[in-house]
């Protein structure tokens, strides 16, 4: 308001400036009447200028605690299309204070629609619907978000929706179409693996299982044991022993290697089981007598 005033007292002045110097001789009464039009003109063009525009208007309203009035001011401007994203949400934010939740909403849908791939935006539009609890809509902005800014943690806050809600079809559809790409963490290609595993999709699911055990800071005991049983059911046996060598090089748990032992003999793979065993105890990952009595226990 007092912006407002001191615009229209600066108005006053320069009509008062004017007046005086239109009355000033005969000369300018006779010969410069144009040039005197023009630059009253010129005066009232940018004592207009002055005058605070009606956002600026409704941000000192704000300022000043008057949230009633800046939200009149706010739909105002939005209904005669002269508002833009910073008023959107101004009034969004106002909306809210009244606790007029719906029409919040109705101020951020129409700004998704105005400004689409603002990823600042559609934060601020997931933040909303988790504060609401509208699990639908924010998943929703969170689908957008990750085709606009795709980071890992959006992905799993996707997936978390999708789980708590059991949707798997949801789940393995938003992970298949990052399945490429850098954002997936170790626990992402763990999840999509298993996916594909359960399809039967066996190739892409050792592709994950293989990408999930390489990012791991440590061995990746769940990757490494279903990549196993999968090298198994496709009876890749050669395989198999050189992954469980490979494994074995390292630092390995008797739970391991009782794993890999008692699935090859499900198998029926007695020669690989025997191995496993052979390297187990030529690595030190176990003793004799602990070796043995895995055989006894798998015998019955």
């Amino acid at each position: 308001r007092l912006s407002m005033f001191r615009s229209m007292h600066a108005i006053r002045s320069k009509f008062r400036s004017l007046v005086l110097e239109l009355d000033v001789g005969p000369a300018w009464a006779h010969g410069s009447s144009l040039a005197v039009c023009g630059i009253a003109c010129c005066a009232i063009v940018a004592a207009l200028a002055a005058l605070p525009t009606g956002k600026e208007v409704a941000y000192g309203l704000i300022g000043d605690k008057n949230f009633g009035a800046a939200r009149e001011r706010l739909v105002d401007l939005h209904e005669d299309g002269r508002g833009d994203l910073h008023s959107a949400m101004a009034l969004h934010d106002v909306h809210l204070r009244f606790g007029d939740v719906d029409q919040a909403d109705n101020v951020i849908q129409r700004a998704l629609k105005a400004y689409p791939a603002h990823a600042d935006l559609l934060k601020r539009a997931e933040r909303f619907y988790a504060h609401t609890q509208q699990p639908a809509k924010r998943l929703a902005t969170l689908i957008r978000l990750l085709r606009v800014e795709p980071t890992s943690g959006v992905l799993d806050e996707a997936l978390q929706l999708l789980r708590l809600h059991s949707n798997y079809e949801g789940e393995k559809a938003i992970l298949a179409d990052f399945a490429n790409s850098p954002i997936l963490n170790e626990a992402q290609h763990v999840r999509l693996a298993f996916f594909f595993a359960r399809e039967q999709n066996y190739d892409l699911a050792a592709k994950h299982f293989v990408r999930a055990d390489r990012m791991s800071t440590k061995p990746n005991w769940r990757a490494r044991m279903a990549l196993y049983r999968i090298v198994l059911v496709e009876e890749r046996f050669s395989q198999a022993q050189a992954l469980v060598e490979q494994w074995l090089g390292g630092k390995a748990g008797k739970d391991q290697i009782a794993y890999f032992y008692h699935e090859a003999i499900e198998v029926g793979r007695t020669n690989l089981a025997r191995n496993i065993l052979d390297v187990a105890i030529r690595r030190g990952h176990m003793s004799q007598d602990d070796a043995g009595q895995m055989r006894r226990d798998a015998q019955g």
